[in-house]
C-alpha cells in the first residue's frame, strides 16, 4: 500500500524539522507491526539517497537507514539504544533514551507514532527530543 510519511521532529528549543516522503507500507502481521520502506535524500548534494526502513508496533519503533547515511534507532519507552550513526563525513556512536513511545490507529491505515527521548551524542550534553510519524494512504 503506498502512503505518506511524515516524520517531524522537535527539539528542546521547540525547533522543528519536517520531510515527507511517499512510501510503500505492509502489514507484518507475525509481528503485528507495520513496514514502511522508503527512499531519503539526507544531503543536498547526494548522488544515491539513503534506503530507509520504519518498522512501528504497540510496543517500540525500529528506524533503519542504509546507504550514504547509516543508522539503527530503537524507541521503546525506558529503553537506553546505542548503534554507530555512520555519514559521509565519518561516523560516531549515538544513542537514544526513550522516556515516552505510543503508536495509535487514528483511522483505517491511518497510523501516528509518537517518541520522547533523549538523544545523546556525548555524555556530557544529551538532547530532549520529540519524534512524531504519521502514515496516511495517498
Amino acid at each position: 500500500m503506498k502512503v505518506m510519511l511524515e516524520i517531524e521532529t522537535v527539539n528542546e528549543d521547540g525547533e522543528k524539522s519536517l520531510s515527507k516522503n511517499e512510501a510503500c507500507m505492509e502489514l507484518v502481521e507475525d509481528e503485528k507491526a507495520y513496514r514502511v520502506m522508503y527512499t531519503e535524500n539526507i544531503y543536498e548534494d547526494e548522488a544515491a539517497p539513503s534506503e530507509s526502513e520504519l518498522v512501528i508496533s504497540k510496543n517500540n519503533m525500529r528506524m533503519i537507514r542504509r546507504g550514504s547515511v547509516a543508522s539503527n534507532f530503537l524507541y521503546e519507552k525506558g529503553t537506553f539504544h546505542q548503534s554507530m550513526y555512520e555519514t559521509q563525513y565519518g561516523s560516531f556512536p549515538i544513542a537514544v533514551e526513550t522516556t515516552h513511545y505510543e503508536m495509535k490507529k487514528v483511522a483505517d491505515c491511518h497510523i501516528e507514532a509518537r517518541a520522547t527521548y533523549k538523544l545523546i551524542t556525548q555524555p556530557d550534553s544529551p538532547m530532549l527530543m520529540d519524534v512524531i510519524i504519521r502514515l496516511r494512504p495517498v
